[in-house]
């Protein structure tokens, strides 16, 4: 079947005289559900005349939950709907849980929680579904030329809402030199500061996460100043798997979450080789951002927490991250210390840092077994730890669900250490005793009966 419909709103005998019949090309459109490109007696903003080519549609597919490391998408739409969220959702209810935007207001039928009612052509929206599939947005095309975007200083939620990909150059040429940072759902990123950009194209559905250095107005193109090389799908053929995910050696991709921030090392900082990987660690000791790095200036995307999940699944506000580098050459792991010259250790969602200079230490071998007593415990509960070496140690009491109930910092001495944790205030339950070292970190489960 066809991909796309071409008509100009003249008969043959017209030839070029005369009005073209937009009631006919309407019609048309309305009994296909593929788009109709259409020409004939159409006007620019500047009202100089001319004939444009002109987009029509009356549906959109977004498909979701492509990217196989995370359940959460970041989309817009570029039809102007009169169906409400819950309507557009309910087709896929069996496999939706929310939908948000930038101010919090969402669609959560679980809870259930109804504060978003429309999508809108402007903003981007925060999507979670169990599984992959596809919604349709109907309604009128809009003619993203006439929409003014006014986009604040500061991060922006913002939709592409063309029909035709294009590259982030040309899509947002008119606010590159004011772009702090442009991210998408997977952690591709566009830093000019740090000359990064790993965004191939911006794309019709998709939704971004865009900071300005000051607050601008701004349109995009018309969906007839541009026709990708692939004109019939609209498609211009962009590299999948470098949008969701990267070739690792070493560590393993992670999950990805709908929070996040984004950390910069300049090569000046970091030398780094072709191949090379760098990890972020929680105070778990849960790997929460990889990156496979170049020669050049690099960066790596730190997941925060999924609010939806009982299990810790990212960063917590405020949260201290922790750095190793993994050396291709040598097959090596080492510690690295930043200094920020934008920024700090702790995370935040949407933080932006620049590491200035970074210390890297050999990553020491060590070896830890761990005890307790009694078991099941009621007031107190001893913890018994065997340490290789001397080393500083962080020790967490979690309770079934993945929250932290206790934690403290301890030196370890070489051979067997013995702590003390009371157990006040603390319900009956299944419990987990985790201590985390600069290099090792072990869990023990235990169980608290009055």
């Amino acid at each position: 079947g066809a991909n796309m419909f071409t008509i100009h709103g003249r008969t043959r005998e017209q030839g070029f005289n005369g009005k073209a019949d937009w009631q006919f090309i309407r019609a048309l459109k309305e009994e296909l559900e593929i788009p109709v490109i259409a020409n004939g007696d159409i006007y620019n903003v500047n009202s100089l005349s001319g004939i444009h080519g002109a987009i029509f549609s009356s549906l959109q597919t977004i498909p979701l939950n492509e990217n196989p490391f995370s359940d959460w998408d970041m989309i817009s739409t570029y039809m102007d709907s009169e169906d409400d969220v819950e309507t557009i959702m309910s087709p896929i209810i069996n496999n939706f849980i929310i939908i948000k935007d930038a101010s919090g207001l969402a669609y959560w039928p679980a809870i259930p929680v109804t504060t978003l009612d429309f999508m809108n052509t402007e903003e981007a929206y925060a999507i979670k579904t169990w599984a992959p599939s596809e919604i349709n947005v109907s309604g009128d095309f809009t003619q993203p030329e006439f929409t003014s975007n006014s986009w604040q200083s500061g991060w922006n939620y913002i939709s592409y809402p063309r029909y035709w990909n294009n590259s982030v150059e040309t899509a947002l040429n008119s606010v590159v030199s004011n772009i702090k940072l442009l991210k998408d759902d997977s952690g591709n990123i566009v830093w000019p500061e740090l000359g990064i950009s790993t965004i191939e194209n911006m794309e019709a559905g998709e939704g971004y996460l865009l900071k300005l250095y000051d607050a601008q107005e701004f349109s995009y193109d018309s969906n007839s100043d541009f026709y990708p090389e692939d004109w019939v799908t609209g498609n211009n053929n962009s590299d999948v798997a470098q949008r969701f995910g990267i070739d690792l050696e070493y560590y393993e991709s992670i999950s990805k979450t709908s929070s996040n921030m984004t950390i910069g090392f300049p090569k000046s900082a970091l030398s780094a080789q072709e191949g090379d990987e760098l990890a972020v660690f929680d105070e778990l000791g849960n790997i929460v951002g990889v990156s496979k790095l170049s020669s050049e200036n690099n960066y790596v995307v730190v997941w925060g927490d999924d609010e939806d999940l009982v299990e810790k699944s990212g960063m917590l506000s405020g949260e201290k991250m922790s750095f190793q580098l993994w050396k291709k050459s040598s097959n090596d792991i080492f510690d690295i210390i930043p200094s920020w010259s934008e920024g700090d250790d702790l995370f935040s969602v949407n933080g932006i840092n620049v590491a200035e200079s970074i210390i890297v230490e050999p990553l020491i071998e060590s070896s830890l077994t761990i005890n307790c007593y009694p078991n099941p415990a009621s007031d107190y509960v001893n913890i018994e730890l065997n340490s290789s070496n001397e080393t500083n140690s962080f020790i967490y009491l979690i309770d079934n669900l993945g929250k932290v109930i206790y934690h403290s910092n301890y030196l370890l001495n070489s051979g067997v250490n013995r702590i003390i944790i009371p157990l006040d205030n603390v319900s009956n339950g299944i419990y987990y005793i985790e201590v985390k070292g600069d290099n090792f970190i072990e869990r023990l489960k235990f169980d608290v009966l009055y």
